[in-house]
């Protein structure tokens, strides 16, 4: 009896050994993999001042900052702006940078009309000339706010949010592929981490996020042979002009107050509050004021030779919402349910209560 238990003592340890060994192998060869990737990315695309690049949603935040970066390395920038006041203060930002006058090219461009995209296209064309293409396009515009619970939304809210945060990159990817195709350059559109875990209140901005990254994992495969690479954004939650406490408290009530009397009467009046509590906090509490990180993350994109297909951009992006994107779908529900229940007090609805 005891000679069998040495025998299985000494199988035991063997395979511990063997075991702990192969895990230090591992642990080693991801590190090499991952430092290699790190600094093959840090090595860029030759002659910048030969790429332009088309920019959506460059009136204000990551749009407008990354067309300033872009002109300050001396690339080319199709600025695409919304409203005219956009136009004229990054004209002008531009014009404080050496050079910046001749680089900027601000653009009217509202994606989600195909007659503004269609100009926008023929405006590009004009000023192309000297250039072999288009290098890159970034996806950049989007809305992401109306946050509230699903029985609160209507189908309408969910076509505004497909309209713009996809449907709008696809228009744009379409009227102006060919010229990246010319070039051989990159698509970058930026999705969320919402692109991979679904957020509670976030119904139409979830779907929306998931279907552009799809999207562009589609096309990736499609353009690979044109030799054009395709990169996606997932950054975590960032302070912008978008994420606003205030703001979003004042979309919940906008909300609250167009939804039908039943469905007030189903929640009751402490669930508005509460809702506004819950979505406004979140925004001031998780949001990082480090917008750069997720510019660098698209200037890299355009100019790293060998950029990454997909970008976690922020501590939550990484450390949070992708691990617990491997979670299972029933395990992913049970964190939620527990952080809306304990963490963020999340009450019963008037009907439950009842």
């Amino acid at each position: 009896m005891l000679d069998e238990y040495l025998i299985w003592l000494g199988i035991i340890t063997a395979t511990l050994a063997i075991v702990n060994t192969w895990a230090y192998y591992l642990v080693f060869l991801w590190s090499v993999y991952f430092i290699t990737v790190r600094l093959l990315e840090r090595i860029s695309v030759n002659e910048l001042s030969d790429k332009p690049v088309l920019i959506s949603g460059c009136d204000s935040g990551f749009g407008h900052d990354l067309a300033i970066k872009c002109i300050k390395h001396g690339m080319p920038v199709f600025a695409g702006c919304l409203t005219d006041q956009g136009i004229k203060g990054i004209q002008e930002e531009a014009a404080q940078i050496p050079n910046g006058k001749q680089l900027m090219h601000a653009v009217q461009l509202n994606i989600r009309d195909p007659e503004s995209v269609k100009k926008a296209r023929e405006f590009v064309d004009q000023h192309i000339g000297p250039y072999n293409g288009l290098w890159g396009i970034v996806n950049n515009a989007g809305i992401g706010d109306n946050r509230a619970w699903d029985d609160w939304q209507t189908p309408e809210m969910y076509q505004r949010f497909w309209e713009i945060n996809t449907l709008g990159h696809i228009r744009v990817t379409h009227a102006f592929k060919d010229l990246v195709k010319k070039a051989k350059g990159r698509i970058v559109s930026v999705a969320s981490i919402c692109a991979k875990v679904n957020m509670p209140t976030g119904g139409p901005y979830n779907v929306s996020k998931f279907a552009i990254a799809s999207y562009c994992d589609t096309i990736r495969l499609e353009l690979a042979q044109f030799g054009v690479h395709v990169s996606i954004l997932e950054p975590g939650f960032f302070k912008t002009p978008q994420a606003n406490p205030g703001a979003a408290e004042a979309d919940v009530k906008m909300v609250w107050d167009r939804l039908p009397q039943s469905v007030k009467e189903e929640y009751g009046e402490h669930y508005l509050p509460y809702t506004q509590k819950l979505v406004a906090g979140y925004l001031g509490y998780k949001c990082k004021p480090q917008p750069d990180l997720v510019v660098d993350a698209y200037f890299n994109a355009l100019t790293s030779k060998y950029p990454r297909r997909r970008y976690q951009i922020g501590y939550d992006s990484m450390f949070q919402f992708t691990p617990l994107s491997y979670l299972s779908t029933g395990m992913q529900q049970q964190v939620f349910y527990t952080y809306l229940k304990y963490w963020a007090g999340l009450p019963r609805p008037a009907k439950l209560a009842a």
